[in-house]
């Protein structure tokens, strides 16, 4: 059930279904047996209760778990649409009625999801189709795919509670029928594997992964079974040429889970990152720190080989020159005890891509900062709107766009 709309679970989802949801969203409550099962008649005093074991989630942590499993919204909307449009076509041919074909001749995605928005359940008896019917609505997208369509719903509830009756799941869920031939076995089993296996991210470095696998756990913690970071500890080296190499041997074993690689957003990441996307299969997605709005004005000091490098203190936009993880752990871990920002040292000039590398200056100072900042959040969740989050969490959105954009089925339709 999304809010009010009772969607009946059909054959052949059941473990999809499940994969969408987590097993910490199951909460139970005991319920009067003939509340339960209203066929042996009304309700009681002194009915026996039976415990009703039920998966509770809100419409926008279900949503963004979707998206990450292929189902997001740019596409699903883009289906809504296109099964408009089949209507449509089907009405200029006759084959629907001259009411519902003036509906379907003024509806697009965007107006069907605002109308379902707007839309109250139908009262009894209501036969007539017409734009405000919820069930009218709802027909339209009845051939969808299950997730499909429970992420069609979201797009208008996105605020919505979710509820799935799980007390006698595995009995109302059969098992998948077969597929027709031994390709469409393959087919289905890879895009099965892509969507319900983890996605892996690859960074140039062991700090890069702690620090992200941390912030997703604080920002996103109903995403951590879907996105996982490589082992490093079996990996030890790092940089932009072990990545490299990394993406190319996993691009190389032809691994069905979705890669997105990612890059410090500096000088040396840019120079070193020569990697030919276009060779890579689609589900390996690559891309570097996203900008970021402090990064614009930050205080720099000068080549090391100047006699006073503190005297030679001045701001310049270091995005695509020093934007290494440091960067992005929060300007309340940036800053000194004098209140200065800790400035980035340049380092070492690049004639490939004739600019200068940066490095923000007392690395170590930095991370034991933020580790004892993560730690505290973890620990104490109601200290995370304290802190500033807002550079990892630019990260891990790009993360997950890159990864929505990585769901392709073999032949590289998006699904």
């Amino acid at each position: 059930m999304v809010d009010s709309i009772e969607m009946t679970v059909p054959p052949y989802v059941g473990d999809e279904l499940l994969a969408a949801l987590r097993d910490d969203m199951i909460q139970e409550r005991h319920v009067p047996i003939r509340e339960y099962w209203p066929d042996f008649g009304s309700s009681q005093d002194g009915d026996p209760l039976v415990p009703v074991q039920e998966y509770r989630v809100t419409g926008r942590i279900l949503a963004e778990r979707l998206d990450l499993m292929g189902f997001d919204a740019g596409s699903t909307l883009a289906t809504v649409s296109g099964a408009l449009a089949a209507g449509k076509a089907l009405g200029n041919l006759g084959l629907v009625e001259a009411r519902e074909q003036e509906m379907l001749g003024s509806l697009t995605g965007k107006a069907w999801v605002d109308l379902l928005a707007s839309s109250t359940d139908d009262s009894p008896g209501t036969c007539e189709p017409s734009l405000n019917s919820r069930s009218w609505l709802l027909e339209q997208i009845n051939g969808f795919n299950f997730l499909r369509r429970l992420r069609a719903i979201l797009l208008a509830f996105p605020e919505a509670e979710v509820v799935l009756d799980s007390t006698e799941l595995d009995t109302r869920l059969p098992q998948e029928l077969p597929a027709w031939n031994s390709r469409d076995a393959v087919a289905a089993l890879k895009h099965k594997a892509r969507a319900h296996a983890p996605i892996v991210v690859l960074t140039e470095g062991k700090t890069d992964a702690e620090f992200l696998k941390a912030a997703l756990t604080i920002l996103y913690p109903y995403l951590t079974d879907l996105i996982t970071f490589l082992d490093y500890e079996r990996r030890p080296e790092g940089g932009v040429g072990a990545l490299v190499h990394t993406i190319r041997a996993f691009a190389a074993a032809g691994i069905l889970n979705r890669l997105v690689a990612v890059f410090d957003n500096d000088t040396a990441a840019a120079d070193g990152r020569n990697v030919d996307t276009a060779a890579f299969a689609p589900q390996i997605q690559i891309l570097c720190y996203p900008e970021l709005e402090l990064a614009k004005n930050y205080p720099t000091l000068g080549p090391p080989a100047q006699r006073s490098p503190e005297d030679s203190l001045l701001y310049a936009n270091v995005n695509g020159l020093a934007g290494s993880i440091e960067l992005y752990l929060g300007k309340d871990v940036l800053t000194q005890e004098d209140g200065s920002l800790q400035p980035v040292q340049w380092t070492s000039f690049s004639q490939g891509m004739r600019q200068y590398q940066g490095e923000i200056t007392n690395k170590p100072g930095i991370q034991e900062k933020f580790r004892a900042k993560y730690k505290k959040a973890i620990e104490h969740p109601d200290t995370v709107r304290d802190g500033d989050w807002s550079g990892l969490r630019s990260i891990l959105d790009a993360i997950r766009d890159a990864a929505q954009r990585a769901y392709y089925v073999e032949d590289g339709e998006r699904v």
